[in-house]
């Protein structure tokens, strides 16, 4: 490859806050042939203000405002603007390492997608955990692990990846996980997955995150299983189809312990008492 464009989406909304530092790290790349798509998705603060004045400061950062219509919806509009042959999703409170294009466009050159290695870290940027992310096992890239492991073993977020301009988009009907649902079928789809070993993405843990609630995300979560169940039937992949039959399982179960833990807090009396009843 000849030094091909890597288009850089930057999907924001109300947190302008970390704008500087994400694009300041896309700034300091040692890899310099990208453009850097910053999709404002109708924030009420200053994210206008900010990346305009990173347009001034580089002709690649490139700036767009839209309604307001969610995180897929953002990143749908970036890769609808795309114009390189590789694309590199970043959300505004995280940022990447400068080495991290340069590492991955080599890997590129064998492979459709190469996924990193990242740290957790703080507002402080006090490291938290190292994250081992890839479903990968000795003989390679584990379709099944991406598929039963998710949220339990392993997540990929979007700024560990760099993978080949896709026809593939984000569905904006998911609430939630609708990024583990984008990568089985990028993922699905592509010949040849890389695993670089080395951090390369920073994924900021805020003490303004918000709390998820548990049962809400597993409905969520069985929400985006189905969609994917249509998927492969529809291409008639029976393994694929036996593997979201397991994950729903799985899933179901997760949620009567959640609501059984639950319970047992809030009434234990009641709880206790249930138990000993069915001791007898």
């Amino acid at each position: 490859m000849n030094n091909p464009l890597i288009s850089i989406i930057v999907p924001c909304y109300n947190q302008a806050q970390y704008l500087d530092e994400c694009l300041q790290s896309v700034l300091d790349q040692t890899y310099t042939k990208w453009e850097c798509i910053i999709v404002n998705d109708g924030s009420p603060d200053n994210t206008e203000e900010i990346a305009k004045i990173w347009t001034l400061k580089d002709p690649r950062f490139k700036y767009f405002y839209k309604e307001n219509g969610g995180l897929s919806s953002a990143r749908n509009f970036g890769l609808n603007l795309a114009n390189g042959a590789f694309v590199q999703l970043l959300d505004c409170d995280d940022y990447i390492a400068k080495n991290k294009l340069e590492l991955q466009i080599l890997d590129l050159e064998s492979g459709d997608i190469s996924i990193s290695d990242y740290e957790k870290v703080n507002d402080n940027h006090e490291k938290l955990s190292l994250q081992y992310c890839a479903p990968f096992t000795d003989t390679g890239f584990s379709f099944e692990d991406l598929i039963l492991k998710w949220e339990t073993e392993l997540s990929i977020p979007c700024h560990c990846v760099l993978f080949k301009r896709t026809t593939h988009r984000f569905n904006e009907k998911l609430k939630n996980h609708e990024d583990w649902v984008f990568w089985v079928q990028l993922f699905y789809c592509s010949q040849k997955i890389i695993y670089n070993r080395n951090v390369l993405a920073y994924y900021r843990i805020s003490a303004n995150s918000m709390s998820r609630n548990i049962n809400e995300m597993n409905k969520g979560f069985l929400k985006a299983c189905n969609f994917l169940f249509s998927y492969f039937r529809e291409k008639k992949e029976r393994n694929a189809l036996l593997l979201l039959t397991s994950k729903k399982r799985r899933i179901r179960n997760t949620t009567k312990m959640t609501l059984k833990e639950i319970f047992a807090k809030k009434f234990p009396s009641i709880y206790n008492s249930y138990l000993n009843y069915v001791k007898q």
